[in-house]
């Protein structure tokens, strides 16, 4: 028994109470340290989540701009059509100005919107080309837009507009080019 003893006491190693650090190796400069592997940006969660919020919004703004907008437009007054149709007895050289959109008052100062489309009889056929000028146009264009929503919309009103439409024109083009002008459409809304 005395025999083991000594060779246990042998084998005892005494146990430092502190622990041992080693101190790690200088690094050399010509050595790189191989760093963990990174992933790609567009393998990032973030990204992912990201790009599937904006498809999303992207998504809810295309159904807002096209379903929502022009379902919740209310109308902002009455339509009052004019049939009025170039008479018979107007020359076979009428000359049609189309499609004036105008931006009229009411009395209340509502905006409303005019769309009127204008005949001209020209005195003779030489005169056709001038009359779709944009002079011609802005003199039709500036006299439509100084008047009001009731002004366009009454019959006596209309008749004075059209002498006015007509007188302007003639002084634009200097000379006695236009007979009569109708409204073939105006509408207010």
């Amino acid at each position: 028994m005395a025999q083991q003893k000594a060779k246990l006491d042998i084998l005892d190693i005494p146990l430092d109470s502190s622990p041992v650090v080693e101190n790690p190796p200088p690094d050399d400069a010509g050595e790189k340290v191989p760093e963990k592997a990174k992933r790609a940006w567009f393998r990032d969660r973030r990204v992912i989540a990201g790009g599937i919020g904006i498809g999303v919004l992207g998504i809810l703004a295309a159904a807002v701009l096209l379903f929502w907008s022009p379902m919740g437009r209310q109308p902002t007054g009455n339509v009052v059509p004019i049939n009025a149709r170039i008479p018979a007895e107007a020359s076979a050289a009428a000359s049609l100005v189309e499609e004036f959109y105008v931006d009229v008052k009411d009395a209340s100062g509502t905006p409303r919107l005019a769309v009127v489309n204008v005949a001209l009889d020209p005195v003779d056929r030489k005169v056709l080309p001038e009359m779709n000028g944009m002079d011609v146009r802005r003199t039709i264009h500036t006299i439509l837009s100084a008047k009001t929503a009731e002004v366009l919309k009454t019959p006596k009103e209309r008749e004075t507009l059209r002498k006015e439409i007509t007188e302007g024109i003639n002084q634009v083009l200097k000379r006695e080019a236009v007979k009569t002008v109708w409204f073939s459409d105006l509408n207010v809304w």
